[in-house]
């Protein structure tokens, strides 16, 4: 009986040591760390700005700030005190998030955790000694290095058998930019870099003129892509004018064996169509052409890479403008 009551003794001094609450005598069943709530699921929406913009002076740099050295963007961090089992992103979100859950006693903060829509992430099984493995809080926001943004929805499941069915995989906004339409004397030997599919983007510099990259810890597959054109002096163009996209150092072109090949550069040809008024007055004189390109201009990915647009014309007739893009993917 001796050696029974010393290692119970010992069990208990082991589970007290890891953060287990020890067995109550006369209790059905281990207490938990973590008040039970049995509650139904809550909701939890907010909306937050797009982290890459459009503008003529910073191009690719368009980017806001994110303070380093926190995986959660900082200004966008919300600390919700509420316990749960499970949390789940809404397959109708525009963006992913970075999430941390709190544990309490001596167990602490979880690793940050990225949820794309659609996902849901019980962080933690039933730990020993307790009788159900639950969180009691969540820090959330964006994640570091993340361009896009958007309305999210998540769902806290606060009780152990909570469950719910959530399809498709929703193509969210990953990248904004704006760029030049350069003449073809004017073409450089390397194009930049612009194009990124991985974030955060190691080659990132934000409107600061600051670097703001990291190592990549999420992948983009590219969907599509929108392009607006702003116009030389926003004039309506008067005849349609072929525009030539150059594609340098693609991920899936670009790579030799163990190197990128910057010397390797594919194109694809766009025609923006004329504008005529039609006595149109107001903002509608100033209207800009917009298209979605084909799958084949939106699927490229250039980590090491970008691209340039190109006048066609031969006429410098787009000698001046901008194209506005945006665009899409899914996680």
């Amino acid at each position: 009986m001796t050696t029974v009551r010393r290692l119970s003794g010992f069990n208990a001094f082991e589970d007290a040591a890891r953060g287990a609450s020890p067995e109550v005598s006369g209790a059905r069943e281990p207490i938990p760390l973590v008040p039970e709530s049995f509650a139904p699921a809550v909701q939890i929406s907010r909306l937050f700005p797009f982290w890459s913009y459009h503008s003529t002076t910073l191009g690719v740099d368009a980017i806001r700030p994110q303070p380093p050295n926190d995986p959660i963007v900082s200004v966008t961090e919300k600390e919700d005190q509420i316990s749960g089992y499970a949390v789940g992103l809404h397959p109708s979100s525009e963006t992913p998030i970075a999430i941390e859950f709190r544990t309490g006693g001596q167990q602490g903060s979880s690793a940050v955790h990225i949820l794309k829509p659609g996902e849901i992430l019980r962080p933690h099984g039933l730990p020993r000694g307790q009788a159900a493995g639950s969180f009691s809080g969540i820090r959330w926001g964006l994640p570091f290095g993340w361009l896009g943004g958007g309305l999210v929805t998540l769902v806290v499941f606060r009780t152990p058998d909570s469950d719910v069915l959530w399809h498709g995989n929703k193509e969210v906004v990953f990248h904004r930019l704006t760029l030049p339409v350069i003449q073809p004397a004017a073409v450089p030997a390397s194009l930049g870099y612009n194009w990124p599919t991985r974030f955060p983007w190691p080659l990132a510099i934000n409107d600061a003129v600051n670097a703001q990259g990291g190592s990549a810890v999420l992948h983009v597959e590219p969907t599509r892509l929108v392009m607006a054109l702003r116009p030389p002096s926003d004039v309506p163009l008067v005849a349609p004018i072929s525009m030539r996209i150059l594609y340098q150092a693609t991920d899936e072109f670009g790579f030799n064996a163990y190197d990128v090949a910057t010397a390797q550069v594919q194109f694809v040809d766009e025609v923006w169509g004329s504008w005529s008024e039609a006595g149109m007055a107001g903002a509608a004189i100033a209207a800009r052409p917009m298209m979605e390109m084909p799958s084949l201009d939106g699927r490229i990915g250039a980590n090491a890479g970008g691209i340039t647009l190109v006048d066609l014309s031969g006429t410098a007739a787009l000698s001046g403008a901008y194209v506005d893009i945006v665009r899409y993917g899914r996680l």
